[in-house]
């Protein structure tokens, strides 16, 4: 809410690029912060609470695998995600009157965002011995993610090397696809590769998440 009220709301009006309203642009952008915060709280919560409270013995001693175990933290992460990413885009039709021309694709693009920050927030918070050395890691992680990925304003706005830094961000393609959708901006969401890139994506984080939970707990060091 507040950052579409500052954003959205006051510099909303002002004319960007193309002469596209501001607040088009940063709209998508907020979506793609909320998804990825959301999909880190739930995750580092599970962690951290297993970490400091115990409580990753009982779970481990539950009848369940570790792939199952992994499974159930992602799914219920990327469910939390896409539902704070679903909210935020009512949110900015009762704030700034702004609503998706694509709602299916917008709502697919949530989903794919939740999934793979669900997936690379596992990654991160199991690779470290404990859980609490992924925390500090990560408040350098996430801020270049904010602010170079193409959340505040869009990838054709950049020169280079900027917008080559930005294609690292996973932030960017979910903005610039959610943006796509609110017709301010196509410049990635039309690349055949982007649309062929994001299968792979999650296909490659996922086997690495399993890769790097069934090493960290298949003998429980914590």
């Amino acid at each position: 809410m507040v950052y579409l009220l500052v954003f959205g709301g006051v510099l909303g009006g002002t004319r960007v690029g193309g002469g596209i309203d501001y607040a088009q642009v940063v709209a998508p952008g907020i979506v793609a912060i909320v998804v990825m915060n959301s999909a880190m709280a739930v995750v580092g919560g599970m962690f951290v609470t297993g970490y400091y409270f115990h409580a990753m013995e009982a779970w481990l001693l539950g009848p369940i695998t570790l792939r199952g175990f992994l499974g159930a933290l992602v799914a219920g992460a990327t469910a939390m995600a896409m539902l704070a990413g679903a909210t935020a885009l009512v949110l900015i039709r009762l704030v700034l009157g702004l609503s998706p021309a694509e709602p299916v694709l917008a709502l697919a693009a949530i989903v794919f965002g939740a999934a793979a920050f669900s997936l690379l927030f596992a990654i991160a918070f199991a690779l470290p011995r404990t859980p609490d050395k992924a925390q500090s890691v990560l408040a350098f992680v996430m801020m270049p993610m904010m602010f170079f990925g193409c959340t505040f304003y869009g990838w054709d706005s950049l020169a280079w090397p900027w917008n080559a830094l930005a294609l690292l961000m996973p932030t960017t393609y979910l903005s610039e696809t959610l943006r796509a959708t609110y017709g301010s901006s196509a410049t990635l969401h039309a690349s055949p590769w982007l649309m062929a890139a994001g299968p792979a994506v999650l296909g490659g984080l996922a086997a690495l998440s399993d890769h790097v939970f069934r090493r960290r707990f298949r003998d429980f060091p914590w």
